[in-house]
């Protein structure tokens, strides 16, 4: 199949792996109900500043918790475990309402995005405050916040060219406030983990995880330029070389996540996103994912 045809024809089924992966936000697991506590806390933050109903469905359609929940998994306690990863769910919503108005590709008014990410961003920090961890937070958030920041400052007028620029993109605009939220959830572990550690594991899933949001944007002109599916099709990049990229990456996450082993076992999971891209850059059939 081409790529042309790739864009047109329907996506075949295809088989589930024997464990049932796509359970992870299944009602009545702590993953799974921690989902809905952030989306029932963000509807409703979301409608105390009138915010268009159009737009709150737009943002709870990111499923955010997927990826972000997990990035707890360093917090021993469950129920600590359970608010502050619903936090960091919260918060990232906040920064994805204002990176929005950064993109200008959403056609909501600026008002509206603004008012809404800064009322998820302050819950958030209300959350993380009653968890003991708001020094911590404002800590990390001068740290590593700022550079996220300018990043996506420039990115909706740097062109990428290359898989090495795609690559850089992607760890520092999604790996690293992954790796934030990790680092921040470890200082609540009774022996925290080498924060170092955890953001040389977190920081490459980046990449898994800006190719599945690639697959899924293509099309959109705004974001053509850094789109890695689009790089593909125009030549930019060779498909060989991009497994390669997934493979080097998936070896840096195992290697670094074994020398600071999370409490909360989201491992299997993400083995399945890296298998999802790395089958989608093996057969371009595959890429529903």
């Amino acid at each position: 199949m081409t790529l042309d045809q790739f864009n047109t024809e329907p996506f075949p089924k295809r088989k589930k792996p024997a464990m049932d992966i796509g359970n992870r936000l299944k009602p009545g697991t702590e993953w799974g109900d921690a989902a809905r506590d952030a989306e029932t806390a963000a509807r409703k933050l979301m409608a105390e500043v009138d915010t268009p109903e159009a737009l709150i469905e737009t943002i709870c359609a990111k499923k955010f918790a997927k990826y972000i929940y997990p990035m707890a998994a360093w917090v021993e306690d469950s129920a600590r475990r359970r608010a502050v990863g619903t936090a960091f769910v919260i918060h990232c919503w906040g920064v994805k309402l204002l990176d929005d108005i950064i993109d200008d590709d959403t056609g909501y008014r600026h008002p509206d995005l603004a008012v809404a990410g800064i009322r998820l961003y302050e819950h958030a920090a209300s959350i993380l405050a009653s968890q003991e961890l708001s020094d911590a937070f404002f800590r990390l958030s001068r740290a590593k916040l700022p550079a996220i920041w300018r990043h996506l400052k420039k990115e909706p007028d740097t062109a990428l060219t290359s898989l090495e620029e795609w690559d850089a993109s992607s760890r520092v605009k999604c790996g690293h406030i992954m790796a934030f939220y990790a680092q921040l959830g470890n200082e609540l572990n009774a022996r925290p983990a080498d924060g170092g550690i955890i953001h040389a594991a977190i920081e490459p899933l980046g990449i898994v995880y800006t190719a599945i949001d690639d697959i899924r944007d293509v099309g959109n002109a705004k974001e053509e330029h850094a789109n890695l599916k689009a790089m593909i099709q125009k030549g930019y990049v060779d498909r060989s070389d991009a497994i390669v990229m997934l493979d080097d990456a998936s070896n840096e996450f195992e290697a670094n996540i074994a020398a600071a082993p999370p409490s909360f076992n989201f491992l299997d999971y993400f083995r399945d996103d890296i298998n999802k891209c790395r089958r989608w850059l093996n057969d371009p059939a595959m890429a529903a994912l």
